[in-house]
């Protein structure tokens, strides 16, 4: 027979279950997929079962009202956070308003424009321009240091790198 009941407490393996009442406490096996633990909060309704084996029960799931997922998806969550993997082949970390970058990539082309404005800095504050001269007639021209100097660039985006997160 399996049965709806409240999670009132879990630990480790074992989760005990409210069944009929305060008093009507079922301490049961917790069962989940390899790999992965949890503990789920209390109060969840959870789904739970006798086995062959006399006055022992299992904790088979729990019984949710959302519906987040489509055909052929799965998504993870805690309290505050969720991965959610999509039958189209596109994966959210806690919602798609946003794009994770490939951090390999995209600091190879920063630093690559970075090394470009570098260049254009060290021309633009060594170039000379022609200016007409004044004293020695109309003809006459001299050279002309760029009087403002720009300053390098020094922006670094290894802070934006998250390093608990991998990818291709």
């Amino acid at each position: 027979m399996i049965t709806l009941t409240k999670v009132k407490e879990i630990t480790a393996a074992f989760v005990k279950l409210l069944r009929f009442g305060q008093n009507d406490v079922q301490t049961s096996y917790h069962l989940a997929p390899y790999g992965i633990e949890s503990r789920p909060i209390s109060d969840s309704d959870a789904v739970h079962a006798q086995t062959s084996e006399r006055g022992q029960s299992v904790c088979l799931g729990y019984a949710y009202e959302a519906d987040n997922t489509a055909d052929g998806e799965i998504r993870i969550y805690s309290n505050n956070i969720y991965l959610h993997f999509k039958n189209d082949g596109t994966a959210e970390f806690n919602g798609d308003a946003d794009n994770m970058v490939r951090f390999s990539e995209l600091k190879s082309g920063f630093d690559d424009l970075k090394s470009k404005v570098n260049n254009l800095i060290t021309s633009f504050n060594t170039h000379t321009h022609v200016v007409p001269g004044v004293t020695s007639g109309p003809s006459s021209t001299t050279s002309a240091v760029t009087t403002s100097l720009e300053t390098p660039t020094t922006a670094d985006i290894s802070g934006a790198k998250i390093k608990e997160i991998k990818t291709l």
